[in-house]
């Protein structure tokens, strides 16, 4: 490509794509003639059918009021460009006012002009969109204060007004698929660790302390949609992760308890060695409570229950069933974690009417692979060192949520508010 070609090309896609930051006089002073080659129009509608600048707004805001914009827009980069005043008509003003321009500022496809008022110089922000009308006009603007940036400017003005604070620990769980953009642009903190991915499907975690939390933290998380888990602190995860926490009880979710298990049956296939448990609950003569003290209570109830759990990974599994599962844990030390919640449920001071509502909890307990049957066992040995088929691991989770359902069936029959383990033997 010779320097004309290439003077053709910067001029065409400036005008296409920069019009909008760009001061008019630029392309007054130029023209389309500058393309004036057959063979270097074809290069650039070639290339042009290649290329695009794509708006999260397309769509949602009318043509006609994007034209508006851009005609404000270009009268103010002509006081900008000049440094002359611009007499302004704003929404929610009563009359209108002279801007000094300082700025001009595109953030998220939305734009916003920073000046000051009339003759001073503290400025301010104000959105193109509610610029009723602009105008022109000859008279010498008063500049910025030296050192004053725009951009960090409005980056502290546009602000959403929750302030920001501190993490002090901050502990997210991606795929492997987002592996390499994760430790190419990894977030602003200390003590940035990144493991490596590991597991089928493959895993890692990014650890860090002192994390800013910001809409923009919030933002880029959402970004990930359900493939990130926030793992600490409690509160982010609540934000990030609704799809996997339940609303009442801040607990999570069935799809929650879902993805814990299906990690928790990769890690044992990769490790023979490796166990866990889980624990099923339900709440007793639950539909008693809330038949004879309503609904509310029973809401509140199960919030009171669901406090009782919180420092495990717990699940509200629906309705007034609960589950814990227990990473690494035997059966036997569960029993024990188990009695723990049973007797801090019973301790509950829950009152209706002024009266003391009893409340107790009976638990069943599981502990993979040991309470599998002898043919679920033999079904996961055949697969040993071949990937496990989904098929088969929806098999085996929903066999070790059955072997502890029997649980805590036993536990009921012997009279509710006990626990029992499955009493199976491979």
């Amino acid at each position: 490509m010779d320097k004309y070609q290439s003077d053709a090309f910067i001029y065409f896609f400036a005008k296409k794509y920069l019009s909008e930051i760009l001061p008019v006089e630029v392309f007054e002073t130029s023209s389309d003639s500058t393309i004036e080659s057959a063979e270097t129009q074809l290069m650039i509608d070639e290339w042009d059918k290649k290329v695009s600048k794509l708006s999260h707004w397309h769509g949602v805001i009318d043509t006609q009021a994007q034209q508006h914009q851009l005609s404000v827009i270009n009268t103010y980069k002509q006081g900008l460009f000049n440094c002359y005043k611009l007499w302004i008509e704003y929404q929610g003003k009563t009359e209108r006012f002279m801007l000094n321009p300082f700025g001009l500022i595109n953030r998220d496809n939305q734009f916003f002009v920073i000046g000051s008022y009339w003759d001073t110089h503290k400025p301010l922000v104000l959105s193109v969109r509610k610029i009723l009308s602009i105008e022109l006009t000859n008279e010498k603007a008063i500049t910025a204060e030296d050192e004053f940036d725009p951009a960090e400017f409005a980056q502290n003005y546009l602000n959403h007004p929750q302030v920001p604070h501190t993490l002090d620990k901050l502990v997210i769980e991606f795929p492997e698929a987002v592996y390499s953009y994760v430790n190419s642009f990894p977030i602003q903190g200390d003590d940035i660790t990144i493991s490596e991915p590991k597991g089928e499907p493959a895993y890692f975690r990014l650890q860090a302390s002192n994390v800013t939390h910001s809409i923009r933290l919030q933002q880029w998380l959402s970004g990930f949609h359900d493939d990130v888990q926030i793992i600490e602190p409690v509160a982010l995860r609540k934000i990030i992760n609704r799809s996997y926490i339940d609303q009442l009880t801040n607990l999570y979710n069935r799809k929650g308890f879902d993805r814990l298990l299906q990690r928790e049956v990769e890690k044992h296939y990769r490790n023979q060695d490796y166990v866990f448990s889980i624990l099923i609950m339900d709440i007793d003569h639950f539909k008693h409570i809330n038949d004879n003290h309503g609904h509310i209570f029973g809401d509140k109830v199960l919030v009171k229950v669901a406090e009782c759990l919180r420092e495990y990974d717990a699940i509200r599994y629906g309705g007034e069933e609960f589950v814990v599962l227990l990473e690494n844990i035997s059966a036997g030390d569960a029993m024990n974690i188990a009695e723990r919640i049973r007797i801090s449920v019973q301790a509950l001071q829950i009152e209706s009417n002024e009266k003391k509502v009893p409340v107790t909890i009976s638990i069943g307990i599981a502990q993979y692979p040991d309470h599998l049957s002898e043919q679920e066992c033999l079904l996961l040995q055949n697969e040993h060192n071949k990937k496990l088929p989904f098929e088969i691991k929806s098999l085996l989770i929903k066999a070790i949520i059955k072997s502890a359902d029997n649980a805590l069936y036993q536990a009921k029959d012997a009279g509710r508010n006990k626990v029992r383990a499955n009493s199976s033997k491979r």
